[in-house]
């Protein structure tokens, strides 16, 4: 897998080192212990056939373990999952506890009987250690966070300085922001095309001035930024925005270098057919 989603030339050296540390981590995390998990199952569900040769549904668990195989298997061929580092820890423990309580689980009980209580670390092992190496694949890819990142399609989440959740996600041709309150739906989000960007610098709020309103939500209340640092957007269509967030520098910069990466693509003449 070379580097995913396109890339400044001069951002491209240092993502595709950072790529080539984290793929093998990636791979092991979506492949190779998934792929563990499913020798794991068919070794348990062989033994208990093997004492019982007439009881053919004991290869049951193998079914989902080895849809679990494919299914990543697919993932790692999707450029979106691998543009979104965050993700892989999540896809990790989805398929991870799918595959341990549709196969790993019930191959364990039946083999419990002969195998003992060890089958159980077996069971708990391959789910966890399969988010713990994909959370080391985002480590070694996006800690600490280059700024070359923003000259590449890999997307970025910051967290907003709300007393609500909010994020910033910087994707690969816009930056989108939310807020909610715990698992409610979105209270307030804007999505901005990165090509209506006009400028877009770091600034700090005073703190010898009132709260300020950055954003309304749905219901029309208003949404208040503290005093503290911040991005402030200008833009062709929306205006002058402001994003309160304590990782304000960053995320300007990524986000400008994202924005010309996106009018580089978006002016570059087209390939010939």
């Amino acid at each position: 897998m070379s580097l995913p989603g396109p890339a400044d030339p001069g951002a491209e050296p240092v993502l595709e080192r950072r790529w080539l540390r984290a793929r093998p981590w990636l791979a092991t995390a979506l492949f190779g212990i998934p792929l563990a998990g499913l020798v794991a199952t068919t070794l348990l569900a062989g033994l208990e056939w093997w004492f019982d040769p007439g009881a053919g549904w004991r290869w049951l668990p193998v079914a989902p373990a080895l849809v679990v195989v494919w299914l990543n298997v697919l993932a790692l061929r999707r450029e979106r999952l691998l543009l979104d580092p965050a993700e892989w820890p999540v896809r990790a423990s989805l398929y991870g506890l799918v595959q341990a309580v549709f196969g790993l689980l019930p191959a364990g009980w039946l083999a419990t009987g002969r195998l003992g209580a060890g089958v159980w670390a077996v069971v708990a092992g391959v789910p966890v250690l399969g988010v713990a190496v994909a959370w080391w694949a985002r480590r070694r890819l996006m800690s600490p966070l280059p700024p070359e990142v923003g000259g590449s399609g890999f997307t970025v989440r910051f967290p907003l300085r709300t007393q609500r959740m909010g994020r910033a996600v910087l994707g690969r041709d816009r930056l989108t922001w939310w807020v909610r309150e715990s698992s409610e739906d979105r209270l307030a989000s804007e999505d901005i095309p990165l090509l209506d960007v006009q400028a877009v610098r770091a600034t700090v709020l005073p703190d010898d001035q009132p709260p300020r309103q950055w954003a309304t939500s749905r219901a029309g209340e208003p949404l208040w930024a503290g005093p503290g640092p911040a991005v402030l957007l200008r833009t062709t269509t929306l205006g002058e925005l402001l994003l309160p967030t304590d990782h304000a520098l960053a995320l300007a910069d990524l986000t400008w270098r994202r924005r010309q990466l996106c009018r580089r693509l978006a002016t570059a003449p087209a390939a010939p057919s």
